[in-house]
């Protein structure tokens, strides 16, 4: 993934981040007392690192890649795979296939991963 990609998914991240931040009410009470501001203001910089503004967002943000963390290691039989395939993947389908590598095959990875349930991003 490019480093626009990257930028384009964390974005992404951040604004779900946010929709459900939104939805506790710790988030409810604290966010009051940010009347002239946002409570969720945040800069991304050069290396796709988020800088949160506020104490209580970078501590929330926090915790949910910690959570984020935590369910990927609770589902079983399951692995963490890149969206794009590497060389090594590569050189292990042609070593362990009696097809050889074609354009379907990389667009069926593609499609599988696209497919992954939202909750395991």
């Amino acid at each position: 993934m490019n480093t626009q990609d990257e930028r384009k998914a964390l974005v992404t991240e951040i604004d779900r981040f946010i929709h459900e931040a939104k939805k506790s009410y710790i988030v409810e009470r604290w966010a009051v007392s940010y009347e002239n501001s946002d409570p969720f203001s945040h800069t991304i910089n050069d290396k796709n690192e988020v800088w949160w503004m506020k104490a209580q967002a970078r501590q929330l943000w926090e915790f949910w890649q910690a959570a984020k963390a935590h369910e990927a290691e609770k589902l079983k039989g399951c692995v963490v795979v890149p969206v794009e395939p590497t060389e090594v993947m590569y050189e292990a389908y042609a070593k362990h296939s009696v097809a050889p590598m074609s354009t379907l095959s990389k667009t069926g990875y593609k499609a599988m991963i696209e497919a992954q349930e939202p909750t395991n991003e």
